[in-house]
This record gives C-alpha cells, structure tokens and sequence, in this order.
C-alpha cells in the first residue's frame, strides 16, 4: 500500500492503482501526473519519500501541484505527518523553487576566467566582457594580446595540472571569487582514424575535454565563493550525427558534453549553474584552419583520396554559412548575465548536419556512403 498525499488532503492508493494518479487540484489545468512504476525502492525503503514536483501551466500562482510518496507504513498517524511535511515542502517551494540549494540570483563578483582568449569566440567575448564592465582573466597557450586596464593575460597549457595549478595561484592572488569560468579553449582536427598516427586521438580529447575538467576543478574554489557557473564550450557536432573523417573532433564534443551533464547535475545541489555553449561555424582561426587540414589529409590519405574530394563541397557549406564571432559572444554574456541561465545555448548551427542527426543511423550510413562513394 502506497499513501499518495496532496496539499489537501492524504489519498492512501494501492501500486496497482498508480499506474496514471491524477490530482482532482490539477484537472482545471488540464493535467495528469507522470506515470509512476512500482519499484523495489517503494516496497523495501519504509522511511523513504520521493517528492515530485507537478509544475502546471498557470504560473499566476505560487502554490505548485505537490505529491509525497510514502512507502510501507499502515499507521493512520502517518497522515497528519504527511500534511506537516507537505506545508513545509511548499514553503521551500514558494522560497526557493526547489529542495536544493537554489542560487541563480545574480551576484555581485564582476570577475570572468575566459580561457582560449586568443581565439576567435574567446577573443571576441573577453573584449566585450571588458566593453561590459567586466575584470578578465585570459588564459591561453600564448597570451592573448588585448590591450585593457582590466584584462589580465595568463600564459596557460590547460593539458599540464601544473601550468594550471600556477595560474591559480595567481589569479587567487587578485581574487577571491569568479562570476564565472568560460571554457573556450579547444583544437580542431579533421583525419582518418585508422591512418592518423598514434596519439592523435589522445592529444585532441586531452585539450578538448580533460583540459576543461582540469580548469573546472582547479578554479572551483573561486567559483563556490563568487557563487558563480561554469560555461563550457561543446560544439554542434556535440549533439549531431558523425562526419566521416571529422570522428576525432566530434569523440572529444560528445565527451563534453556528457561531461558538462554529469558536472551540472552534481554542481545543481551546490547551487551553481552550469552551462553547454554549442557553437556552429564562425569566423575564427579555428574555422580557417579546417580547410588547411582538409586539404593535408586529402593529399596524404593512402585509401580516401578520391572521397575527401567529393566531400569537399560539404566542408565548403559550413564555410559559406561561417559568422562573426561577436555574434556567440553576446550569447555567452546572456549565459553569464541571465538570472535563470538556460542549459543550453546554440548558434549558427549548419543545416544539413542538424537534418542528418534526425535521420535513423542505417539510413545515415547509406547517405554518406552513396553520396561519396568511388
């Protein structure tokens, strides 16, 4: 037997009968609750509650849609319990919206960590951060040469703890809090993954994805004081279905992006925000030296010549399509400004690509082939 309470009143409901629970309270807004399923947890975890929280259409107000879950007690003492925990429940939900810690008020701390500032899109956003008010701390592999009382070049190899670990030191040495960390840094590299030489994979995963992790963990302290977020970079081919012969890119964007999901579900507890940046084709170094790589691996392929010449008017779109990247920066500063950050932001996404991801993966597997094909 399951006690199935509302803020009203307590409905005691067999498993049987909870395959739809529909509360009378939310039948003028046209809802029924999610399915719930009997599971093990509901018959061994007597003092467990699930709480889920029912949001509704009509946000006019504050009172949400409230069910407690209570397993494997009979005592009828229970419901007056039941009703103290359902009152103290929607305070936190009128307080806060959540039984988390919930901080995504703006706070005051107006110090940003941008790393890959001498990039395109991290170029773009640390002078328009700098342009907005903003102190920034750029970190790249060579300094970023941005001429600014309030900008602050960090020579920074996001692959060595140690290089990272020293830019810490020294940018807790003017601070004790960050607004937030953009990670922007990564490498873009186009091959075969049975003709690359050994490492190739290793040395692109471990900039993309290993050095966003080391940056995260190593700044968060400034982070937890400033309560700030972290934004990091993914990329369309983050989500999207893999290009033959760009698979070493896209390996290390959908890591990142199961990283950024595990880290934003952890850090949600925390109160701290995190961000995915998906950005298409923009008008950077990045984007210009695809096509040196491109055509490098076109002349050395040993199996693919042939192929990579038909693929060429593919890469030729993006290029085509390619914007500026101050564009993307004024999304990000939405991401780092926004009182309620959305979990996603994208830009500039190529059509086809986007078209393709929704096609099944044996249908995609023949396009690709017939279309490119000897």
């Amino acid at each position: 037997m399951l006690q199935c309470a509302t803020m009203n009143r307590i409905k005691r409901v067999p498993v049987a009968q909870l395959d739809r629970v529909t509360d009378s309270d939310s039948v003028g807004h046209g809802f029924e609750s999610h399915r719930v399923r009997q599971t093990n947890l509901f018959c061994t975890a007597k003092e467990v509650y699930l709480i889920l929280f029912l949001c509704v259409p009509n946000r006019s107000s504050k009172k949400q849609d409230l069910f407690l879950i209570k397993a494997g007690s009979e005592n009828p003492n229970d419901e007056d319990m039941l009703r103290q925990e359902s009152m103290k429940a929607e305070r936190i939900i009128n307080d806060g919206g959540s039984l988390m810690k919930n901080n995504t008020e703006i706070n005051s701390c107006k110090t940003v960590l941008v790393t890959g500032a001498s990039g395109g899109l991290g170029g773009a956003l640390a002078r328009l951060l700098l342009e907005r008010g903003y102190r920034v701390f750029g970190c790249d592999l060579r300094a970023a040469s941005i001429e600014h009382p309030e900008f602050h070049a960090l020579n920074v190899d996001v692959t060595s703890e140690q290089s990272v670990q020293k830019a810490f030191n020294i940018v807790a040495g003017e601070t004790d809090a960050l607004r937030a960390i953009v990670n922007t840094s990564g490498i873009m590299f186009m091959g075969s993954l049975i003709e690359e030489p050994p490492g190739r994979l290793e040395q692109i995963v471990s900039v993309n994805l290993l050095g966003t992790d080391r940056i995260n963990r190593v700044f968060f302290p400034l982070i937890e004081n400033g309560r700030g977020r972290i934004i990091n970079f993914s990329s369309e081919y983050g989500k999207y279905t893999t290009i033959p012969f760009n698979a070493f890119y896209t390996i290390s964007k959908h890591a990142v992006e199961s990283y950024a999901d595990g880290l934003r579900r952890e850090l949600q507890y925390l109160g701290i925000p995190v961000i995915t940046v998906r950005p298409g084709a923009f008008k950077t170094d990045m984007e210009k030296s695809t096509e040196e790589i491109f055509f490098r691996i076109k002349n050395n392929s040993t199996h693919y010549e042939k192929i990579l010449e038909r693929m060429e008017p593919l890469m030729n779109i993006g290029k085509r399509n390619a914007k500026q990247p101050e564009i993307m920066a004024e999304a990000v500063l939405k991401a780092i400004e926004a009182k309620k950050p959305k979990r996603v932001y994208s830009c500039n996404h190529n059509f086809l690509v986007t078209l393709l991801s929704t096609l099944p993966e044996r249908l995609t597997d023949r396009i690709f082939y017939f279309l490119f094909r000897n």
